[in-house]
């Protein structure tokens, strides 16, 4: 029999940094180094490896593993976590994953799509998520939380999950304000919205995530003001400045549904597709400041 993946923390951490976990009877936690994915990385003068310590085959062999639960008749499934989201950023929209490797990983989460609980990353310090195409098979959205740390100007905010089983149900946001004047002895979070309730969703599945919230921010003022509400979790001059900024809600748009640069780019020079024109009754003039789900 193959070994069990949650056995092989002493080799899988100290020699690649990722690692497998069970959570529950029904719900794996896989755990990726996303640092080696990343564009920013510098491989020491040579190509990057199509596969970096191996993870990739690994990767594939632990969902082999949790698929022979399932043949056993044990439901299970896996939530992927990892610090660097495969996707685009959301201040200058550019990759964060080198793109063979973002292939290689929709391959992978593709094949075994049945099995994917969810994806949840970091990175970005904004609280986003980004969707796959209509006709993949998965259809689990990759949820990028915001940041502890202020260092990109937002608030500080973190994220706790609500699960039945192996199913995700929902999120809660939890948020603290800092006092930007001058020093603070305190900092206290306080819950500020819920995926479902700020956004009106029945679900957390990429269809909910499309249809009410991602092809309604360029044309709902409404949608665009949670949206952009969220994200960084803070006020100021700079965040009225980015809601308001047509430039920015176009690529901000594109970048939720188009993980790749080709595609985004195609998106960004076709102006959205006419999404603008189909939500255009729900369009106002800009506000002086932005409407935080939490008020």
């Amino acid at each position: 029999a193959a070994p069990r993946p949650e056995h092989e923390h002493h080799r899988t951490f100290p020699g690649g940094g990722y690692f497998f976990e069970r959570l529950t009877d029904q719900l794996f936690l896989v755990s990726l180094n996303t640092v080696v994915y990343s564009a920013e990385h510098e491989w020491s003068g040579r190509s990057p490896p199509n596969d970096p310590f191996g993870q990739f085959r690994w990767f594939e062999e632990a969902l082999q593993w949790v698929q022979a639960q399932h043949d056993d008749g044990r439901p299970a499934k896996v939530l992927i976590v990892g610090h660097i989201p495969p996707t685009l950023n959301n201040f200058d929209f550019k990759p964060q994953w080198l793109d063979s490797y973002v292939v290689s990983y929709h391959d992978i989460v593709e094949r075994y799509a049945h099995l994917v609980a969810g994806q949840a990353f970091g990175h970005l310090h904004s609280d986003t998520f980004r969707l796959p195409p209509p006709s993949a098979r998965l259809q689990q959205p990759i949820f990028v939380s915001g940041g502890v740390s202020p260092v990109f100007e937002n608030n500080p905010t973190f994220r706790v999950w609500k699960h039945r089983g192996g199913e995700l149900l929902d999120f809660t946001v939890h948020r603290a304000r800092l006092n930007h004047s001058g020093p603070q002895e305190a900092l206290a979070f306080l819950e500020s919205y819920s995926a479902l309730g700020g956004f009106g969703l029945e679900s957390l599945a990429a269809p909910e995530w499309r249809e009410k919230v991602a092809e309604r921010l360029l044309g709902d003022d409404a949608v665009w003001r949670r949206y952009i509400g969220a994200l960084w979790a803070r006020e100021g001059a700079l965040h009225e400045g980015k809601a308001a900024s047509e430039a920015f809600r176009l690529r901000s748009a594109c970048g939720v549904r188009h993980m790749r640069m080709n595609d985004f780019e195609a998106f960004v020079a076709g102006g959205g597709g006419g999404e603008r024109s189909r939500w255009a009754h729900t369009r106002s003039a800009p506000r002086k400041t932005l409407e935080l789900l939490s008020q």
